[in-house]
């Protein structure tokens, strides 16, 4: 009896010690990823200011979104170690839904609150392609994180993405061709045939098709000068910025004209702002005193 005792407390001493060893190293593998330690975003701030620990950083990953993950690296094989760490980690936050990575994700989207520039009237405008009943499309978006986004499943989500650059393509070419100062002819840049000087020539480029495919070809010639120059006066400086917007121009001008002469019958006069931020009424008092003060100093008021 006391032999059979024995073996069933020597059988639960062995089993105990069993269940303890695949806790611990559960717990060790939930420590993990893929193989890498996890740590705390604060411990990988703190490895991030070593010179010393630049390779030892690739064997961890912080727990959650950091957007400035290394300082630059000048050492191509490490810089090659990063990029195959970075897939590593890209999956991590993919699969954890971190919301400051969903919120990351969404820069880009139209609907982003973070855009406190540009002419949100030409949002609005450029919005009404996708807005229905079924599903409204709220502006600006109230949830900001892309695992969580009302219109992701579909194909909305993507061209609300699209419209993003839409927006910056129609803006930047507009205000390429924009005045400040309408009244006083040579104050005006001579350097763009085509001009907006205010509301109704914005309204005009957006209804007439061949206007504003003429805004987006000036446009177009302005940046293409903007490399020619920047290249000849400073050879060693980046024009990557300005090849990438007129490259996105030249891809997306039929469908950019195509889109904004769907929405033509849409667009209302009275929505749109200047590129100073002022209505219709607010752009004629402007005008109004504008022109009386040019009176005044000419002395023929």
């Amino acid at each position: 009896m006391r032999r059979l005792e024995n073996t069933i407390r020597f059988g639960l001493a062995v089993l105990e010690k069993e269940i303890v060893r695949k806790v611990g190293a559960t717990i060790r593998d939930s420590r993990l990823w893929r193989g890498k330690k996890l740590v705390p975003i604060i411990k990988w701030e703190s490895m991030k200011k070593k010179k010393g620990a630049q390779y030892e950083m690739l064997e961890h990953i912080p727990e959650g979104f950091v957007d400035h993950l290394f300082h630059p690296a000048h050492d191509e094989e490490l810089q090659k170690k990063r990029n195959e760490w970075y897939k590593d980690y890209v999956d991590f936050l993919e699969e954890k839904k971190f919301p400051d990575y969903g919120r990351s994700k969404c820069w880009g989207c139209i609907l982003n609150p973070d855009y406190r520039f540009g002419n949100h009237s030409l949002r609005e405008i450029l919005l009404k392609g996708v807005k229905d009943n079924k599903n409204p499309v709220k502006s600006p978006c109230q949830v900001v994180n892309i695992f969580q986004c009302p219109y992701e499943q579909g194909e909305k989500s993507s061209l609300l993405f699209a419209l993003n650059d839409i927006w910056k393509i129609i803006e930047d070419a507009l205000k390429n061709a924009y005045t400040k100062y309408p009244i006083e002819d040579d104050l005006i840049d001579l350097r763009n045939k085509i001009k907006i000087r205010n509301i109704n020539d914005i309204f005009n480029a957006l209804t007439n098709r061949d206007s504003l495919e003429a805004i987006l070809e000036q446009y177009a010639n302005h940046l293409k000068k903007n490399i020619r120059d920047t290249k000849k006066r400073t050879p060693c400086k980046d024009t990557d910025d300005l090849e990438y917007r007129l490259k996105s121009l030249e891809e997306m001008k039929k469908p950019i004209l195509d889109y904004i002469m769907s929405l033509k019958k849409k667009i209302k006069l009275e929505e749109i702002r200047d590129f100073e931020g002022r209505n219709l009424e607010e752009e004629k008092q402007y005008f109004k005193e504008l022109e009386e003060q040019n009176l005044s100093r000419t002395g023929t008021a």
